[in-house]
């Protein structure tokens, strides 16, 4: 479910630039990554891009230089102009494994449907088989849900590897 952000720091802030108001609820989005999903493991989930000194330092830069010349992240390309490669330093746009990902999945559908609906998980009723062949079914709901797939598949082929 998608809900609004809501938070005392995106309320109308006297003197603060629309700039700044978008990189907190920027920073507001990461937070339930932060604390990191394997709590109970205690393993520590580094994150040096959102440390304090590092976040103070970029809600401290005017907005206006962010964005220079008209490209985004404007301060960090000027400061590694000389150490990055011209194709990275000055691409527009980068990739996401999110397409390979779901090309994936689209290709081997018959596959994934019948790993996971004759999987562990349904047959425990850990998950909603209706819902799961809903998402399996259109391209939009693999689209929607590769993500949410994808870690399925891999705790169906966890399941796999400890049953022998």
């Amino acid at each position: 479910m998608s809900r609004p952000l809501s938070h005392p720091w995106l309320e109308e802030q006297d003197g603060a630039r629309a700039g700044k108001v978008g990189h907190v609820a920027f920073l507001l989005r990461i937070q339930n990554h932060i604390e990191g999903y394997l709590r109970a493991f205690d393993m520590p989930l580094i994150n040096p891009l959102i440390s304090q000194p590092i976040v103070e330092l970029a809600l401290a830069i005017p907005g206006w230089h962010m964005v220079e010349g008209g490209r985004d992240r404007a301060v960090a390309r000027k400061a590694y102009h000389d150490a990055l490669p011209p194709i990275i330093r000055d691409r527009r746009r980068k990739g996401s494994p999110s397409s390979f990902a779901i090309a994936l999945l689209r290709s081997k559908r018959k596959e994934v449907r019948d790993r996971l609906m004759d999987g562990e998980l349904v047959a425990r009723g850990m998950v909603d088989a209706d819902t799961l062949a809903a998402a399996l079914v259109s391209d939009s709901g693999l689209e929607l849900s590769y993500m949410r797939l994808s870690a399925l598949l891999d705790m169906e082929a966890w399941i796999e590897h400890w049953r022998g």
